[in-house]
């Protein structure tokens, strides 16, 4: 490559100097959006978790924790409980109240479970009488006589008794 002055610069120098500045500056200017609009948002969030009430250099995680926390006591706080004799009984109440819910939800699952079989068995009892009906049906239909023609009475038989189905709905 020549420049203006008649001197050859190198493809080296020349490649670095010309594209390679200007997309390097190209990245940087979006990466430098995407840092400010990520910033915003991140400010924006905060200003939200602040009005709600919570601490915003905390993550939901720990948040949470600290939410639970402050419903369970803690141990320093158990003769709190023992000056009151009803609530301790109210703790064990609960236990056995979510055992027996777990004893009912399991019953449910297992009664759901069982008419779910039920209509299964039921469901295969209906197609396989229904195959058996069809089977016989094709038999009686397809006799012939020896001169080859089908057998009237079967075939009127058929028909009255698709008649009758019809009337009947």
């Amino acid at each position: 490559m020549e420049n203006d002055k008649g001197q050859v610069t190198d493809m080296e120098r020349f490649t670095s100097t010309a594209g390679s500045t200007r997309s390097l500056k190209k990245h940087q200017l979006r990466k430098q959006k995407h840092f400010v609009h990520n910033a915003t948002l991140l400010k924006s969030y905060r200003k939200a978790v602040v009005k709600e009430g919570f601490d915003p250099t905390l993550s939901r995680s720990k948040r949470k924790r600290r939410e639970t926390e402050e419903d369970r006591p803690r141990k320093g706080n158990r003769k709190d409980l023992d000056d009151e004799p009803g609530e301790a009984n109210k703790r064990k109440k609960t236990k056995a109240n979510s055992l027996q819910r777990a004893r009912k939800e399991k019953e449910r699952r297992q009664e759901a479970l069982d008419q779910a079989q039920k209509d299964r068995d039921l469901r295969e009892k209906e197609r396989f009488n229904k195959q058996k009906q069809r089977k016989r049906r094709t038999k009686l239909l397809s006799k012939r006589t020896k001169n080859g023609q089908p057998v009237m009475k079967y075939v009127i038989n058929d028909m009255l008794t698709k008649l009758k189905s019809k009337r009947e709905e």
